[in-house]
């Protein structure tokens, strides 16, 4: 190698060495200068009953906040549909065991009304379908099918918002799981090529939007004004 060469990349090595430390003292003195940030995890809640058919449920228990996870609790509107969907399950578990032998269960989480994190819960209802893929490899010393800890979620109930229910409805699809919702209203969730394993038993918006065409119609009003929001529920 000639002498001008390794002159040059000698000086290139030296450089690169002093950059290196000057950045990383820049940050042991940023390291230093910081109070040290402590971070909990939130605790999830659920609320479960035992059966021999379990039921998911997503329900907006808490109302959303930017700055943590979760807001203050929703008395009237998530409160309500949790405690409706627990009087059903015990009042029809006593019908159904008397007469096919077999309970239904729940196990209800809470979405924040929150999209993305409505779909962090969802997680959980599809954890004993990828449990129970190809179980029959792996065996005990035995020769059984070892027991999966994880339940299988044979349906949904929830969400409440059109958005978690459209994030969760694209989950929970790959792994054909049905789901129910009793309050999204989106339009876009009556597309069948996207959503075939969600229903609702609430209309569409589309059809509240026929019947307030139809009674400006009516009417014979002339002037209307119109607030709407950039959502997939507005």
């Amino acid at each position: 190698m000639p002498h001008y060469h390794r002159s040059s990349f000698r000086t290139f090595i030296l450089m690169m060495m002093a950059l290196t430390l000057l950045v990383i003292g820049r940050l042991h003195a940023t390291s230093n200068s910081r109070p040290p940030f402590n971070f909990t995890w939130p605790t999830k809640k659920a609320s479960e009953v035992e059966g021999d058919l379990i039921l998911g449920g997503l329900m907006m228990i808490h109302e959303r906040q930017d700055d943590i996870t979760c807001g203050p609790v929703m008395p009237q509107g998530g409160i309500q549909a949790l405690e409706t969907m627990l009087f059903t399950i015990d009042q029809i578990n006593p019908i159904l065991s008397s007469t096919v032998g077999f309970t239904i269960g729940a196990h209800i989480l809470d979405d924040c009304d929150k999209d993305t994190y409505g779909l962090e819960q969802a997680v959980a209802f599809i954890k004993g379908s990828i449990s129970n893929i190809d179980d029959t490899e792996y065996k005990c010393l035995d020769g059984t099918v070892p027991d999966v800890r994880n339940k299988v979620i044979s349906g949904v109930v929830g969400a409440s918002s059109s958005g978690t229910s459209i994030q969760v409805a694209n989950l929970l699809r790959l792994f054909k799981i049905p789901q129910v919702s009793f309050f999204s209203s989106s339009p876009e969730l009556s597309n069948k090529q996207r959503f075939e394993y969600f229903t609702r038993t609430i209309p569409s918006d589309h059809h509240q939007v026929m019947a307030i065409v139809q009674m400006i119609r009516f009417l014979k009003w002339t002037y209307i004004s119109i607030l709407y929001e950039e959502s997939t529920y507005g």
